[in-house]
């Protein structure tokens, strides 16, 4: 089977549905079906995309398409759709388990706010900014970037104190909120002093990063503190910390107000003498077994996790036996077993600290993990503020993330100017860039009647790039844009721009000739309109 053409059209297409990617392939029916095969072992089973579905065949090749996660690449897609490669299967493997965590988070994340910005009528159009799932909401004069739950008003110093765990320390320091004892270290010989400093046990972070992925925790001697740093972090600066105990929560934070406070339960396995991390694992913790053996990245953070106790690989895991009664953490403290608990966990100081400092720096929602001498006690008595997470994720808000997501998108929305009446559209004019749609002269009475109308409009062409580096530019207050057939073909168009496709001559003949685009424009809300309707 040979592919011959890979489209994939985030938004709207010349077929019904949304998402959808479209091949073009040469081969024989029975050919066809172990790609079906290969499409449902490869592509359905790792929640990447919907059955492929057979459309009409036309010069001799078969026309396939199916719903899939918006950000998969042309290039995967190939490959999936080609025959194996022996020496690039495991490649490809690896490259869908990783996009297999890019699309959950996507589904939590900005896939939730475009379902529901989809529902309201408005323009999104997403896009993968190295690893954060990110959300263009509207276009033109209206548009602004979402990633994860964090809008482009927010302030670069937020941004800083959730990537750099040492600048988030030191900042929340400096506004008066406790954190752990710890420092900044750089090399074996400053790490090994300030750990003796502080006391063992001790926690070790990575400067640079958001979440515990860079985290190893209950570090009790120089032996394992020293084969950690070497193994993980090699030469940069570190964060050494001393481990507290107490109750630890997360507090998640809509625009600078405390939404919901959770109780952290990180999951544990008990030794029993006999059987081996992996098998207390599949046993205690089945759902959490299985999704290990599917990532070989959860594989090397369970051996961060269990590196205090001697754990060095991940065959390791197959090979320990856990002492009788011994007791090992093996997840982090936040996840979807969290306990919600009431918002008087947190005292009201540390609240309205928290509110404050991120309503300081433009309104921020975030993820802060704390730990507490007991609910309700106030930071100054032994508790600090463990984390910043900004932006930070959602999933775990289980039953109340849709609520939360339409909240923060409505609060997206409201920072522009007129976003919600217009739904983060402005006009949008499309014409076919070729002589026989609309000939030089209605070409330029075309451009001069958008200008009349909209001096301050823009006028750009469909590229290679697409959609979004046209549709983005600020200073729009309308767009003409000159498409098309194969352009079209290769990108779709984005849902509910409600365009205006002009034309000249007769309608019908104009639909047979371009039906694409006839077709798109349809789907995305649009019509089609004679020139002779603008004199």
């Amino acid at each position: 089977m040979r592919v011959v053409r890979i489209a994939v059209h985030r938004g709207v297409s010349f077929t019904s549905g949304t998402d959808l990617a479209h091949a073009w392939l040469e081969g024989t029916p029975g050919e066809l079906e172990g790609v079906i095969a290969r499409w449902a072992h490869l592509i359905e089973s790792h929640g990447l995309g919907e059955p492929l579905r057979i459309g009409s065949s036309t010069g001799g090749l078969i026309h396939v398409r199916a719903s899939v996660f918006p950000l998969l690449s042309p290039e995967v897609l190939a490959r999936v759709l080609a025959p194996p490669d022996p020496d690039g299967e495991g490649r490809l493997r690896r490259t869908l388990m990783r996009l297999d965590h890019d699309s959950y988070a996507y589904r939590v994340g900005c896939g939730l706010y475009r379902r529901l910005a989809d529902h309201r009528g408005w323009i999104t159009q997403p896009v993968a900014l190295g690893r954060f799932q990110s959300l263009y909401l509207g276009i033109g004069r209206h548009c602004q970037l979402v990633t994860m739950n964090q809008d482009q008003g927010v302030s670069g110093i937020l941004t800083l104190a959730g990537t750099n765990k040492a600048f988030g320390r030191d900042l929340l320091t400096s506004v008066g909120i406790p954190v752990a004892p710890g420092r900044l270290v750089r090399g074996r010989e400053e790490l090994l002093e300030g750990a003796e400093a502080l006391g063992y046990p001790v926690a070790l972070k990575d400067v640079h990063g958001g979440s515990s992925e860079s985290v190893v925790l209950g570090l009790r001697n120089p032996a394992d503190l020293g084969a950690a740093a070497a193994r993980y972090f090699g030469e940069g600066f570190l964060l050494v910390e001393r481990m507290l105990e107490g109750v630890e929560l997360r507090l998640h934070f809509i625009e600078a107000e405390l939404f919901r406070v959770f109780r952290c339960r990180p999951r544990f396995i008990t030794g029993d003498g006999v059987s081996t991390v992996e098998g207390l694992l599949e046993r205690e913790h089945p759902e959490l077994y299985r999704r290990l053996r599917r990532a070989e990245g959860a594989q090397h953070r369970l051996v961060q996790q269990l590196w205090g106790h001697g754990i060095r690989t991940v065959e390791d895991l197959a090979r320990w036996v856990p002492a009788t009664g011994s007791l090992l953490r093996v997840s982090t403290a936040t996840n979807e077993e969290m306990e919600s608990v009431p918002l008087e966990a947190v005292h009201t100081e540390d609240r309205g600290a928290l509110e404050r400092l991120l309503a300081r720096f433009g309104g921020a929602s975030a993820g802060v993990d704390l730990i507490l001498r007991e609910e309700g006690a106030p930071l100054r008595e032994g508790g600090a503020v463990l984390e910043i997470n900004a932006p930070c994720g959602t999933g775990y808000l289980r039953g109340d993330q849709p609520a939360a997501a339409d909240r923060e998108l409505v609060g997206f929305a409201q920072k522009g100017p007129d976003f919600i009446p217009s739904g983060g559209r402005v006009p949008v004019w499309l014409a076919l860039a070729s002589e026989d749609g609309i000939g030089a002269g209605a070409s330029r009475s075309l451009e001069d009647a958008f200008f009349q109308r909209w001096p301050e409009g823009q006028v750009g062409v469909l590229s290679p790039g697409g959609w979004l580096p046209i549709l983005t530019d600020p200073r729009a207050e309308a767009f003409l844009i000159w498409i098309t057939e194969d352009g079209v073909h290769e990108h779709g168009m984005p849902g509910h721009l409600q365009p205006s496709l002009y034309f000249s001559g007769d309608e019908r003949d104009f639909r047979l000739r371009y039906p694409l685009a006839s077709a798109t424009a349809a789907h995305a809300g649009g019509r089609l309109q004679p020139l002779a309707s603008l004199t």
